[in-house]
This record gives structure tokens, sequence and C-alpha cells, in this order.
């Protein structure tokens, strides 16, 4: 009885400290919310949307940005299954103004974001992001409630206004009905 007692006063403890470590964080680096959030029909090859956002200054950062697509976990998990299986593309570009002018940004997809290595080639041979608009694979990152799926990521250099385009390439019949919505926000956590 004694032990259990102990057992019993030590998972306690555990999580005590674990909630007040979570609360200390929560408190002094909080989350900031997506830049942007846009809804976007993803079931119909050509559907197409323009995401217009600021960057202010508080937001440049060394971490890259990324333009992402959410949706309510299939109860199933078949969506996601889907899309790690099969990998569909889009075509993305992001611009940015630049004394009433549009400049291209280039964007990365998943697979030269994975590259670890410095400077290691992407797939034109080239050591740099390549501007769009770009076809890009989309990458599942993430489920709870919602699934997480990375389009592409950038690196904002100034403050100011941009937008991105985003156009499905393909039908994907398996999000008919399914309530999806594009989002600018920090890149997600790599565990760097």
């Amino acid at each position: 009885m004694e032990q259990r007692t102990k057992a019993f006063v030590a998972f306690l403890g555990l999580g005590v400290l674990g909630m007040t470590a979570g609360l200390y964080r929560y408190l002094h680096h909080p989350v900031a919310p997506p830049l942007v959030t846009v809804p976007f029909d993803m079931d119909k090859s050509g559907a197409t949307a323009r995401v217009d956002f600021t960057i202010e200054r508080n937001r440049l950062t060394k971490r890259r940005m990324m333009i992402a697509l959410e949706f309510p976990k299939s109860p199933d998990f078949s969506i996601e299954r889907a899309l790690e299986q099969n990998a569909p593309a889009v075509r993305v570009a992001i611009f940015r103004e630049d004394q009433g002018r549009w400049t291209t940004i280039p964007i990365e997809g998943y697979e030269e974001l994975a590259r670890a290595i410095p400077g290691a080639p992407v797939s034109d041979g080239s050591a740099h992001p390549l501007p769009g608009p770009r076809n890009i694979r989309l990458h599942l990152y993430g489920w709870n409630d919602t699934s997480s799926v990375l389009i592409g990521g950038f690196s904002p250099t100034e403050p100011g206004h941009y937008y991105a385009t985003i156009e499905t390439l393909d039908d994907f019949p398996m999000f008919s009905g399914v309530r999806t919505v594009l989002k600018v926000d920090d890149f997600y956590n790599t565990g760097k």
C-alpha cells in the first residue's frame, strides 16, 4: 500500500512539473497566430487561390515561413494515407511587392527542405531555392484534430506586401466535401 502511495505521489509530481513547464513556455514564448488563412477547395483540377499577406518587420526571422494546407483529420485516416502514398503536386508561386512591381520569391518543396547539407543541389542542380511558379509535392507533416500538409517554404527578406498563388494540378476526389484551408505561417518545428 505504501509503495502505491509513493508511486501515485511521484506520478502527480511529474504531472505538475510538466504542466508548470508547459505554462512557462506558453507565457514566455507565445505562438503567433498564422498570418492569414483562406478557404480553398482542393477536389478539382485547376482550382486556384490567391493569398495576400503582409509580413511585418517583427515577423522576419532566421526561420522560414510556409504555405500549408489544413483540413479536419479524416476519421479513418484515408486522406492522410493517400497523401503519404501519392504525394500529389500543386503549382505554387510567391511574389513580393517592390516599389510597385512584383518580384518572384524562391520557394522550396519538402524534397529541398529535407536536405540538411547547406548548399546541397536541388532539383535543377543548383544550390539555391527556385523562384516560382513551381510544381511542388504536398507533404503531410502533422495531425491531431486537424491534419497539416506542407505546400512549400520560403524566406522573406523584407517586410511588406506579398501574395501566393496556388493551383491544383489534378482532381483530388478525396477532398470532395472536406473543408480545406490554406495558411501562411511560421515554418513548423523541424526539431532544429
